[in-house]
């Protein structure tokens, strides 16, 4: 009997002191100390502080610049002749894309509840309609005795050059005051105006030609003109007080004819100008829009503005 416990608790003993021998395995894995030595490696790797260039190297979002909503239009980025989007008739006459109809109704009739009215004046204009205006304000300063080149970059100043308005794309719209086809920069001061400038973002639309961005948009700046770009990418702009161009990443300066360097930034001299260089009216006097539009057609300034067919259109 004392033999068969001397040999029990032997045989304890023994299975103690595996239990013990198998500890540092169980602590440090199948590898012992290399295994030690590669957890050691990956808590260094993961504890180390990723970069801030790292982080913003990274997009926030991928853009699909092929994106319908996303058309670049202006004066580095020709629309073709053949752009013609199946369009919808809004309640002023304007028609826009019929992919965007729901999106402006929307707005317009938020507005509406909240007691704005937003009065679309414009939106919708083909190639060749575009070219019809342009080619009549050429005639106009032809007219006047003006050179062939000057004409038509005395043209571009008032009336933007077929396949550069990105009204053609159907996804633009101007507006005004309740009554009035004007498009006049102190919209920005009207209560609709506010209400639009304030709102517009949540229904895909942005303020397409904002103020100190001529440089970049190479449009004066125009209060009147919201262009739909999705809502995603309406509030990213309007949240960075970006453009279209720069959401994009094709925000190179453009300057096209008529835009002053005073109004881009641009201090550098044009020697193609056949225009004298005795102007020195400011920035503010040269980007406004008079509200009797009888001003003789030499101030400089580029308005892709539109109105009805009877008024004068960018």
């Amino acid at each position: 009997m004392k033999n068969h416990i001397k040999r029990k608790g032997i045989i304890l003993t023994a299975a103690a002191a595996a239990m013990l021998a198998a500890v540092p395995m169980l602590l440090t894995g199948c590898g012992g100390e290399e295994q030690t030595e590669s957890s050691s490696a990956v808590s260094s790797e993961v504890s180390e502080p990723v970069s801030s260039t790292e982080v913003s190297s990274v997009p926030e979002t991928v853009i699909d610049k092929d994106a319908w909503y996303l058309i670049l239009v202006n004066a580095t980025h020709k629309a073709d002749e053949s752009l013609a989007p199946d369009c919808e008739t809004l309640p002023s006459g304007a028609s826009v894309d019929k992919r965007i109809y729901k999106k402006a109704m929307k707005m317009i009739d938020d507005a509406a509840e909240d007691g704005y009215v937003i009065n679309v004046t414009s939106a919708y204009r083909d190639y060749h309609w575009q070219t019809d205006l342009y080619n009549a304000e050429v005639q106009e300063n032809l007219n006047k005795g003006m050179s062939e080149s000057k004409a038509k970059d005395q043209a571009k100043t008032v009336v933007a050059e077929p396949g550069t308005s990105e009204h053609q794309t159907g996804l633009a719209m101007d507006v005004s005051t309740e009554g009035s086809t004007d498009l006049l920069e102190t919209y920005e001061d009207t209560p609709e105006g506010k209400w639009l400038h304030k709102n517009c973002w949540k229904y895909g639309f942005i303020l397409r030609y904002p103020k100190g961005k001529e440089n970049i948009t190479g449009i004066i700046y125009e209060p009147w003109h919201f262009r739909y770009v999705g809502e995603e990418a309406a509030k990213v702009i309007t949240e960075r007080g970006i453009t279209l161009e720069e959401y994009l990443g094709e925000d190179d300066p453009i300057r096209p004819a008529g835009l002053t360097s005073s109004m881009t930034g641009d201090d550098s001299s044009d020697d193609t100008t056949e225009e004298s260089s005795d102007s020195s009216s400011d920035v503010e006097d040269e980007a406004s829009v008079e509200e009797n539009d009888d001003s003789d057609s030499s101030s400089e300034t580029i308005r892709d503005t539109s109105a009805n067919p009877a008024v004068a259109m960018g």
